[in-house]
This record gives structure tokens, sequence and C-alpha cells, in this order.
């Protein structure tokens, strides 16, 4: 009996739409395109005997601010709490140094900047942060001096820290501060803001900091984020006005400004302007991945440019929801057969996606062997359903504001055993091992494939045969195509 879907949550790798990190390309467009690649600043430890554990998470987004003031590529904040989230790693950040280099050796990343808060000799009022830089590059490790002092002082403390950083990554010239403008109790509830996910508690917590300091960029342009989650728009705008003004044109807030007024005019129906910004902001370079998606969307009513934006986003970042707009604006303009192809690789990668899957019983629907395909994918997705009618869709924009993440299927599956047991015989064996791989990725044609030639090689000529037609739905090239003709001839049936 062949098993019914399987929890398909092996063998995933992370894709990111994370916060900004530094102008020009994301973080992670820098790493996708083998542009200079980037440094991760893990929140600090914070020792059990210290009573604030937002302070680690304090400590590093200064870092991390500092690195972008000084515009040395780096993942922001959001984007390395999205990544360590990937890995069920959330505050307070309980992580071991040997899976903090496991993340950053699988994503590619250059260096982390790590430590750790302690009080200082057991004193309440006092702490001690040790730090260090791993170069993953030279396999070495750098340990930062010692810095220690009041907690009330915690921005002289964090100063020193990045200064240290700086010179540990040779720019100490440079050395420029991020400028918050708020006091230390204030600092505290922006940074515990990002350990919320309700909008209307971060608002909350915000809105009692912005009582004795309006004047920061970061609690503003927050604030502002947070009542766009909201929906508030005009409160949005507000405090979007009091951002970036006295920064250079071309300081990351000003660019942020910039996206976050592009989002708010399409939210409130204004497409023109918002075309506007996402045009600047392209020609910059900046936040392509979202830029060119969103573009897509906002000429899907006008022009034929639109299928072209979602194919050139996907050019920089594979991404479920763009996949998906962009099969269906390539059906909307009568070819179905591209969309299909579409459809299939999308869902390939992403095999638990639902509006994929709904669109995938669409083009399956429409096949003139429905009931054959049908059966066979019944039993991997028990709960598939037939569809005639196009699902709905509704297009959405991508922010680079939120903390987002799609898991793609990773093709690290290894199919020699199975087509060592096609060979010697066992023949059981092999199919139970592939039905496993089947039940975790329902929508790989290899599968299909091997699996029909095992069912050929103990004259299971049905299953063969059905095998075999799935194999061509899903890639129907030279191989597949083949492949069922010599079922058939095997079966006694001309095809």
């Amino acid at each position: 009996m062949k098993p019914t879907i399987l929890r398909r949550t092996l063998f995933f790798i992370v894709v990111f739409s994370g916060l900004f990190s530094t102008p020009g390309l994301h973080a992670w467009e820098q790493l996708e395109n083998n542009a200079p690649k980037g440094i991760m600043v893990v929140p600090f430890r914070v020792s059990a005997d210290i009573d604030h554990a937002w302070l680690g998470r304090g400590v590093s987004y200064f870092i991390a601010a500092g690195l972008e003031e000084n515009r040395i590529p780096a993942l922001g904040d959001s984007d390395t709490e999205a990544l360590l989230s990937s890995y069920d790693v959330r505050f307070p950040y309980g992580i071991t140094k040997a899976t903090v280099l496991a993340i950053a050796g699988e994503h590619k990343l250059e260096k982390v900047i790590w430590g750790e808060i302690q009080s200082a000799d057991g004193e309440g009022g006092l702490i001690k942060v040790r730090s260090f830089i791993i170069d993953l590059k030279d396999y070495s490790q750098t340990y930062l001096p010692l810095f220690q002092g009041r907690r009330d002082d915690l921005y002289h403390v964090m100063g020193q820290i990045l200064g240290s950083v700086l010179k540990g990554l040779g720019n100490d010239a440079q050395k420029k501060a991020p400028r918050f403008n708020l006091n230390h109790r204030n600092y505290e509830l922006f940074i515990k803001s990002h350990l919320l996910n309700e909008a209307a508690q971060k608002i909350e917590l915000l809105e009692k900091a912005r009582n004795t300091d309006s004047k920061s960029d970061y609690l503003n342009f927050r604030l502002a984020r947070a009542y766009f989650q909201a929906g508030i728009f005009q409160k949005a705008r507000e405090l979007l006005k009091l951002t970036a003004v006295e920064r250079a044109e071309d300081h990351p807030f000003v660019y942020r400004k910039i996206f976050l007024g592009a989002l708010l005019d399409f939210s409130e129906n204004k497409k023109d302007p918002a075309i506007t910004a996402f045009r600047l902001l392209e020609s910059k370079g900046l936040y392509l991945f979202e830029v060119r998606h969103n573009l897509g969307v906002l000429y899907a009513d006008r022009q034929q440019q639109e299928t072209n934006m979602f194919a050139q986003a996907l050019l920089l970042r594979s991404d479920p929801e763009t996949w998906l707009y962009h099969a269906h604006q390539l059906l909307s303009r009568k070819e179905p057969a591209l969309a299909a192809q579409t459809l299939k690789e999308a869902i390939k990668q992403y095999p638990e996606h639902k509006a994929l899957e709904e669109m995938f019983t669409y083009f399956l629907s429409r096949e003139t062997q429905r009931d054959v395909l049908f059966n066979v994918f019944r039993e991997y997705i028990p709960d598939l359903s037939e569809s005639d009618s196009l699902p709905q869709i509704t297009y959405r924009l991508k922010s680079p504001f939120d903390v987002r993440y799609q898991r793609q299927f990773k093709n690290t599956d290894d199919v020699k055993e199975i087509e060592i047991g096609l060979r010697s015989g066992a023949l059981d064996t092999s199919i139970e091992q592939l039905q496993a791989l089947i039940a975790l990725n329902p929508y790989k044609p290899e599968y299909y494939h091997l699996m029909s030639r095992l069912y050929l090689k103990k004259k299971n000529y049905a299953d063969a045969q059905s095998h075999a037609s799935v194999a061509v739905f899903l890639m129907p090239d030279t191989v597949n195509n083949q492949n069922l003709t010599d079922v058939g001839r095997a079966s006694g049936k001309k095809k």
C-alpha cells in the first residue's frame, strides 16, 4: 500500500525578504548575485544573572545599525532575526556557536559578529561585554577588547564596541555611530517593539517613547510602519514626513521613506506615484526584487510589461507568490502552455504552498488524462480536488519592511540507491524508498519516471503506465515521452 502524504518539512533552505541592510542591493541579493559577501551580527547572549534579556538584541541592533551607517555590507537586524527564526532560534536567542557557524556557512556569509553580556563583579548596575569576530573564510576568530560600564551609560559602551568592531573589520577610519536620538529608557522600548508581532502592541510601546523623543528617525519610521501595518495610513504618513528630514540624500533612511511612501500610495489607490517611486528605486539599483515584483503588480491591468517584471524579479530571487503571479499573467495573456510550465516549476520548489496547489489542480483538471493523473497524485496528496475554474488571485505587493521568509525545497535527495535497487532487483525496497521521497515532494517528474521503471520491472503495467504519464505531464521532455512509449510497448499497448 502506498503512503499517504507525509509532512514535507525536510530538506529545506531559506529564501528571504528581510529588512534593509545597506544602500544598493539587499544583503541577501548581494549573496545571490555574487556581490560582496555579508556580515551577520548575532544577538548577544545575556548571562542568566542579568534580568534585562533585551540587552542582547539591543547591542546587536546598535552594531548592525553602525555597520549600515558606515556602508559596510551586512545583514540588517531583521534579516538576521528572520534567518535565525528559520532555525527555531528566537528571543532570548539560546544558540550555540556550532549552530551559528552552520547557519553562516550554509548561507555563504563571510563574517559573524557575536558576544556575551555579563554582570560586572556581581554588581547589578554594571555590565561587561565580550565580543568577537568570526571569519568563516579564514577559519579564524578575533577577540575584541572587553568593555564595561553602567547600564544607564549603554550608548557609550555600545559605541566602544562598535569602534572595536569597525577596527577589527579594517574600517575604523570611517567610524560613524548611528544617531538614535533616544534616551536609554526609550531605546529599550524601541528594541522591545522588535519582539512583538501585533501592530497595536508596537504602537502602544513606541508611542510611550515618542512622548519624550519625537525626533528619532529610527523611532518615527518604525512607528510609521506599525501604523501602516494597522491600516492607519494618515498617521503613518504624518510620521513618515518627520523621518530623514536632516539626512543626506543617499542615506538609507531616505530610500526607506520612499519605499514606505510608495506602499502607502498603493494602499490609497494612487498607482502613478507608487510607480514613479519604485522606478526611482530601481534606477538606483535598490531593493530590486521587491521593486520589480511590485511593478509587476502595478502594471497588471495596464501593459504587457507586468509579466516581464515578475520574470525579472524571479531572476533575483525565487518566491512562491511571484511565481504564482507570473503564471497567472501568462495565462491571462493566452499563453497556457508557458503558464503551466511556469507553475510546475514553482510548485516543485514550494510543494506546500496552497495557492500554487490550487492553480496546479486547475491545470491538472484540464488534461485529457485527468482521471489517471488525479488517481496517482491522490495517493500522495489525498485532499487534492479537481477544479475547472481558475482560482481567484489577489495580487499583493512585497514589502522589505516585513520579516518574511519562504522555505524552498532543497534538492538534496539521492536516488542513486534506488537506481541500484532497480538494477539489482530489490524492487519492493526501492519502491518504498521512492514513495517516501514522493511524499516529501509530489511534484518532481524524475521520481515518477523512476517509479514507472520500477513498476515495469515488476510487470505491474498499470502503475507503470500511470506513473509514466505523470512524469510526462510534469516534464514533457524526450526522456519521459520515450519512457511512456517503452512502457506502452512492454504492456502490449501502442502509443
